[in-house]
């Protein structure tokens, strides 16, 4: 049993630098299986596509991200914003460390195999809104005006933070830089929850 999960574990890592290299539609399952060192039959017959090996490289990788994230210790941040700037600031750094694990998470975020399109849409709003909502989970949101409903403010949250990740992805900070733009990230923040207050 150890043979077949060390053999799968080969090519989801094989796998995982091709398509982080090539994209989905470009990589070769050739490339694949000499990296891996095993028979193109045997990628096969572990995951059946290449669409579906792509899932499970992404399922690797996102449980990677998370096995990482559960290292962050958010406690030091009473404020939900400041959580939710803390998380923002680590997948910067994650995805410094971990370049290849990015890439490819930021492939399949951006465009996901047709084949596989409604299973990599359902897991991912699954994590936006556990990313959201863990953040405000303990929050009170009673300063909150009536024409905003509890959906309604996450939503807008979920765009602002999706905003300010994609300026960090043009501006490629360095480490030295985190600070003011963390806290100017803080600022815009709360900004948007005062405009939705009472």
């Amino acid at each position: 049993m150890n043979a077949i999960v060390s053999t799968k574990e080969k090519i989801i890592e094989a796998a995982l630098s091709v398509f982080s290299d090539k994209g989905f539609d470009l990589a070769s399952t050739n490339d694949i299986y000499r990296i891996a060192g095993v028979s193109k039959g045997l990628i096969f017959k572990i995951f059946g596509t290449k669409a579906e090996l792509y899932f499970q490289v992404f399922e690797h990788a996102l449980n990677h991200l998370l096995n990482e994230l559960n290292t962050l210790d958010l406690s030091a941040y009473s404020d939900p914003i400041d959580r939710v700037v803390a998380v923002i600031f680590w997948k910067l750094k994650y995805a410094n460390q971990f370049p290849i694990e990015a890439k490819f998470l930021l492939e399949g975020v951006l465009s996901p195999p047709p084949e596989i399109l409604e299973r990599f849409q359902h897991r991912l709003s699954e994590l936006r809104v556990f990313s959201i909502r863990f953040c405000f989970e303990n929050a009170s949101l009673s300063s909150l005006s009536p024409e905003y409903s509890r959906e309604e403010f996450y939503d807008y949250i979920e765009c602002a933070v999706m905003g300010i990740q994609e300026k960090l992805m043009q501006i490629k900070p360095k480490l030295e830089e985190f600070e003011p733009i963390r806290n100017q990230s803080i600022r815009f923040l709360k900004a948007l929850m005062k405009g939705m207050e009472k």
